[in-house]
C-alpha cells in the first residue's frame, strides 16, 4: 500500500526564502547563492533558534571575513620654534628706588677702591733670585705717586738744615735715607698685588721689582740722575736709559750674581759658615739696628747680615739676624775679611751688570750704587 503523503510540505526542509522554516540555510549544500545579507537575517532574527543563529554567525566569519583596518597614529604636530632674542632693558638705578641705604665706613670704602688699583695694570714677573717664586705687579696710583712726592719733599727739607762740620753729620743723612727707603717699601708692598713678603725678597729682587715698577707706571724711557764725586767736588749729571732693555740685561745675566749660597767660608775642619745674600728684612734688621744704637756700624751690621748659617758636622743651623751679629764679633779679623771679600764681591757683580748695560749707550758715565737707584725711583 502505498503511503499518500500530499500532505507534506515540500518547502518545509529545503525552504529558500522562509526565514525561521525548514532546513537551516548553513545546512543547505549549495553555498553559493549565500550573501552576508542572508546570514544577517538569520544572525538578527530573535525567533531563530539560538544554535542556529550560532552557527550562522560561524558561517559568517569563515565565508565572508571582514577585511583588517589599519589605524595608524596621528603624528605628532611639529611647531617649528621661532628664535627669540630677549632684549634685556638695562635701567640707571634710581637712588631713591634703592631697598637699603648706608653710609660707608673708610675701611669698606678702601676695599671698594681696592678693586679699581688693582686693575691699573697687573704683570706677572718671575724674581731674578729663584724664577719658580711669582710676584703679580701693578702700576702706582696718583696717591701714591703723592706719597712719594712728599716723602722726597720732607727729605729734601730735612736734609738742607743739616750742619755738615758736625761730627754726627753722616749717621743723620742715614736716617734720612732710611726714611726714603721705607716709604719705597709702603708703596712696592701696595702695588704686589699677590701679598708675596716683601722682607723675603733679595736686595737685588727689590731693585728689580722697584726698576719694573718704575717701567710699568712711567714707560720704558727715562733719564737717570747719577751724583758723582764728594763734598764741593759733588756733581750731577742725567743720562738717558731704555728701563726695558736694562732689566732684559738684568735678566739675562743674573747667574753671575744671584748664586746662593755665594760663598762657603770655612773656618775649621768640619766647621764653616754660609754666606747668603741679604734680604730687604736684614737691611730693615740693619736700619733697625743702627736707629736704636747709633755707635753701631752699619757695614758690620750689613756684613753680619749675609751670614745665615754655620755648618758643623754636616748640619746647615739657621741664625737670628742678632746671632749671626754675635757670631761676627766672634771671628777673627782674617775671617772677617774673608767674609767682606766675598760680599763684596758678590755686590760688585750685581751693580757691574747695570753699570756696563749703561755705559754702552752712555760711555761717559761714571759706576753708581744704590743710593743712586733710590732717589730715581722718586724722580718723576
Amino acid at each position: 500500500m502505498k503511503e499518500n503523503q500530499g500532505f507534506i510540505d515540500e518547502n518545509m526542509f529545503f525552504a529558500k526564502n522562509i526565514p525561521g522554516q525548514g532546513m537551516p540555510t548553513a545546512m543547505n549544500s549549495s553555498t553559493g547563492q549565500l550573501t552576508p545579507e542572508q546570514l544577517d537575517s538569520i544572525i538578527n532574527n530573535t525567533n531563530e533558534h539560538p544554535e542556529v543563529r550560532k552557527q550562522a554567525v560561524s558561517m559568517k566569519a569563515n565565508l565572508f571575513p571582514e577585511p583588517e583596518i589599519v589605524v595608524e597614529a596621528p603624528k605628532p604636530k611639529v611647531t617649528k620654534k621661532k628664535k627669540v632674542t630677549k632684549v634685556v632693558k638695562k635701567e640707571t638705578p634710581n637712588i631713591n628706588n634703592i631697598i637699603e641705604q648706608k653710609q660707608i665706613n673708610d675701611i669698606e670704602f678702601g676695599q671698594f677702591l681696592q678693586t679699581f688699583s688693582t686693575d691699573i695694570y697687573a704683570d706677572e714677573i718671575r724674581l731674578i733670585s729663584n724664577e719658580d717664586n711669582v710676584v703679580n705687579l701693578r702700576s702706582l696710583t696718583v696717591e701714591e705717586y703723592k706719597f712719594l712726592s712728599k716723602q722726597l719733599e720732607l727729605f729734601e727739607s730735612r736734609n738742607s738744615i743739616l750742619d755738615k762740620t758736625a761730627p754726627d753729620y753722616l749717621y743723620h743723612v742715614r736716617m734720612l735715607e732710611f726714611s726714603l727707603t721705607n716709604a719705597l717699601d709702603v708703596v712696592l708692598r701696595k702695588c704686589i698685588t699677590n701679598d708675596y713678603p716683601i722682607e723675603n725678597l733679595t736686595i737685588y729682587d727689590w731693585i728689580y721689582l722697584l726698576v719694573y715698577m718704575r717701567l710699568i707706571s712711567r714707560g720704558e724711557e727715562a733719564s737717570f740722575k747719577i751724583t758723582s764725586g764728594d763734598g764741593e767736588n759733588t756733581t750731577k749729571e742725567y743720562i738717558d736709559i731704555n728701563i726695558s732693555e736694562m732689566l732684559d740685561s738684568i735678566r739675562k745675566r743674573r747667574k753671575e750674581f744671584i748664586m746662593n749660597p755665594m760663598e762657603y767660608v770655612e773656618i775649621e775642619d768640619g766647621l764653616g759658615l754660609y754666606l747668603m745674600i741679604p734680604t730687604r728684612g736684614d737691611v730693615l734688621f740693619t736700619q733697625d739696628e743702627q736707629t736704636r744704637n747709633p755707635e753701631a756700624s752699619a757695614n758690620f751690621i750689613s756684613l753680619a747680615m749675609c751670614v745665615k748659617a754655620y755648618v758643623k758636622d754636616g748640619v746647615a743651623n739657621i741664625m737670628s739676624p742678632h746671632q749671626r751679629v754675635q757670631l761676627l764679633n766672634s771671628l777673627s779679623y782674617e775671617h772677617l775679611q774673608k767674609i767682606t771679600e766675598a760680599y763684596k764681591k758678590n755686590s760688585d757683580s750685581f751693580f757691574n751688570v747695570i753699570n756696563e748695560f749703561i755705559r754702552m749707550e752712555n760711555p761717559s758715565a761714571e759706576g753708581f750704587t744704590i743710593s743712586d737707584f733710590i732717589l730715581f725711583f722718586y724722580d718723576f
